[in-house]
């Protein structure tokens, strides 16, 4: 029996790769345990175990294409929130493992996305009637190089449809966010999530702020799983 996804993270990719859309390729994945993962590396070489522990793919690296190329690890938590273990190129199945072990660490039942390394020159982040371009491929989510920010841009329709959102473990009453890497001049949907709903006209503050007491800069902060816990 497969066993079902547990992460909303893990299952929006899913849901991204049904259902083609035009001029808008599907994302390559494969979708770990992470528990499993170091459970098998017990007895199974890491390479085997890594296979042995995928719940869903659209793609499977090798050794081989893992060293000469990278792959991206995206741990997945089961609550969806920014900070957590941070996401990265590994080229070893030994360094996949390492990225495992914190991640069960910080959340035994938590899965790895697996994917190619998209070197995007750019990222998007689509919002109902928004759409929000940065540098590089986290310029828009770690809020450190946005560039611009588009009001009126409707979402891609195929993208947001019902049986799209359901199959990721958005509700109808859920403000959906799709993430885009753009790379090489194509547009790689990465993530499709929830989020809160974002004003599109020119009052941004939602309610009067009495005091700012403290500003964090989140860049200053590596370890996300720390910054969350300072902000907490």
């Amino acid at each position: 029996m497969v066993r079902k996804i547990r992460t909303q993270k893990a299952r929006s990719l899913v849901a991204l790769s049904k259902w083609p859309v035009p001029n808008c390729p599907r994302p390559s994945f494969m979708i770990i345990d992470a528990r499993r993962f170091i459970e098998l590396c017990e007895t199974q070489s890491v390479q085997a175990a890594a296979v042995d522990s995928v719940v869903d793919r659209t793609w499977l690296v090798d050794a081989e294409y893992m060293r000469m190329c990278g792959a991206f690890a995206r741990p997945c938590p089961m609550r969806p929130r920014h900070g957590f273990v941070e996401s990265r190129v590994v080229r070893t199945f030994d360094e996949l493992k390492i990225v495992a072990t914190e991640t069960i660490a910080a959340e035994p039942d938590a899965e790895i996305l697996v994917m190619p390394v998209y070197r995007g020159q750019f990222s998007a982040v689509s919002v109902p009637g928004m759409l929000t371009v940065g540098r590089g491929n986290d310029g828009v989510t770690s809020g450190r190089a946005v560039l611009a920010t588009f009001v009126g841009v409707p979402q891609c329709p195929s993208l947001v449809s019902s049986r799209r959102l359901a199959l990721a473990g958005l509700t109808p009453d859920d403000t959906p966010y799709i993430e885009y890497v753009i790379d090489n001049r194509t547009v790689i949907p990465v993530q499709l999530r929830a989020g809160p709903p974002v004003p599109t006209h020119d009052a941004y503050v939602p309610q009067r702020i009495e005091c700012v007491e403290r500003i964090v800069h989140a860049e200053q902060y590596d370890d996300l799983l720390a910054f969350e816990r300072l902000v907490a």
